[in-house]
């Protein structure tokens, strides 16, 4: 019993010897550590060049923007560049004076290499001010100071890009030799703002615009949209307008001097009439035929006025519709293999009444070509036409005073995939037939994906 009481002993005095020994190891580590002496440099040097080129907008913003990098005091005429220098190290300790010097040097420097953008000026010595030092304080990481410029200079010299070098160094802490020297550029462009912007319609509804502010050197906008709704003071708003017709839309920008320009756009609002008007107007088109088997490519379109000579399928009883595209107006040469055979005033098109306004037609071309010789290629001639009347005319009598609008051309003067457009106006309600009317040789064809009318 007694051995295993001293067993025991033993081994409890190798354990706490161990710890001791443990713990004075860690002591003597923190002791004995070493860490980094304090260094300062400038933030603002890291990329090489400090560039104020354009408005400063708040961070954080949903508008893409710079962060805050100046201030311009309109009634004082300054502009005012904040400028720091930290401290790096694994403390804040201690407290001492950051000498802040003009480095022209350096810009006469880069200036003979090509290194700042051509043209850049030595900003003059009289036109701005600058602290000789600023205090590092205890417990703080960083010291602040301003670089003071003329505004009316910068302003006088409008166009111009200036640039000044800032360097800082201290008797009590080492200097980040690589960031020492902030080298600030201004292109005074950004001052005075060029206003502009760009419009197209919401898709989901015609009376509403989305206005894109293509400004440059904005600071703060207003937008008149002519309609006698209030002033906007959004960058890039979107704007309903109570009706159809024609608007004034004005865009006011102030500038970081003060400097207001203006842009206007007169923009004419087209309320879409297709299916007011138009019945099965395409994308995709509809049959009519809905007992022809579905592996018959061609039938008959549904709910358009046909010339009998578009039939030509199923003993000739179909004919204007194919399942291309999931469904397209389609003219064909038929029989398809006959040489020389082909199509003269082929229509398809509707008749409606139309009220007094101003209109424009559209159709989408998905298809044109031709297999057949050089006299097949000759013969084509395709008018997509809008005639006064219940009948489209003959393509010989496509210049006659009930004309309104047309589109013409050859084979060459047409483009797959491209949208075409024909504009009229009416003075007064007058029953309109619009379509299309084609002349062809053999093995020819032409496609239409849709049509699509607005008015305004």
């Amino acid at each position: 019993m007694k051995n295993i009481l001293t067993y025991k002993l033993k081994l409890l005095v190798v354990f706490f010897g161990i710890v001791t020994m443990l713990g004075s190891c860690k002591k003597d580590e923190i002791v004995d550590a070493e860490y980094p002496d304090q260094l300062i440099y400038m933030p603002a040097a890291k990329n090489g060049f400090f560039v104020i080129n354009s408005v400063a907008l708040p961070v954080g913003t949903t508008t893409p923007g710079n962060a805050y990098r100046y201030k311009a005091d309109l009634i004082a005429k300054k502009f005012i560049i904040p400028l720091g220098v930290y401290r790096s190290g694994i403390n804040n300790d201690g407290g001492f004076t950051v000498s802040v010097a003009v480095n022209s040097d350096t810009i006469s420097k880069l200036q003979a290499v090509a290194k700042l953008p051509a043209g850049t000026l030595l900003l003059p010595s009289n036109k701005y001010t600058i602290v000789p030092s600023v205090e590092m304080k205890n417990g703080e990481e960083i010291a602040t100071f301003d670089l003071t410029i003329d505004l009316d200079f910068l302003i006088a010299n409008y166009g111009n890009s200036y640039a000044i070098g800032i360097s800082v160094s201290s008797v009590s802490r080492q200097t980040n030799k690589k960031l020492a020297t902030t080298i600030v550029v201004i292109d005074t462009n950004f001052l005075k703002p060029v206003t502009g912007f760009t419009l197209k319609p919401d898709v989901s509804n015609d009376r509403k615009i989305v206005f894109t502010n293509t400004t440059i050197g904005g600071l703060t906008f207003s937008w008149n949209f002519g309609d006698g709704s209030p002033v906007s003071t959004e960058i890039s708003p979107n704007h309903t307008f109570p009706t159809y017709g024609t608007y004034e839309v004005i865009l006011t920008a102030k500038g970081v001097s003060g400097d207001v320009n203006t842009f206007s756009q007169t923009y004419q609002i087209w309320e879409n009439v297709t299916n007011t008007y138009f019945r099965n107007p395409g994308n995709p088109f509809l049959r009519s035929d809905v007992n022809t088997p579905l592996s018959e490519q061609m039938g008959t379109l549904k709910d358009w006025l046909i010339t009998p000579n578009i039939l030509y399928a199923g003993d000739n009883t179909r004919g204007g519709y194919s399942t291309d595209l999931g469904g397209s107006m389609h003219f064909e040469s038929t029989p398809w293999d006959a040489t020389g055979l082909g199509l003269n005033n082929g229509k398809i098109y509707q008749t409606f009444t139309l009220p007094k306004g101003n209109y424009k037609v559209s159709f989408f071309l998905s298809g044109i070509g031709s297999y057949g010789s050089s006299e097949d290629w000759g013969n084509y001639n395709a008018n997509f036409v809008a005639s006064a009347g219940s009948i489209i005319p003959n393509i010989e009598d496509l210049n006659g005073s009930n004309i309104l609008s047309k589109i013409s051309g050859g084979l060459n003067d047409f483009v797959e995939n491209t949208e075409y457009t024909m504009e009229f106006t009416l003075t007064q309600p007058t029953e309109v037939a619009i379509g299309f009317v084609l002349k062809y040789g053999a093995l020819t064809y032409t496609r239409i994906a849709y049509v699509n009318m607005i008015k305004s």
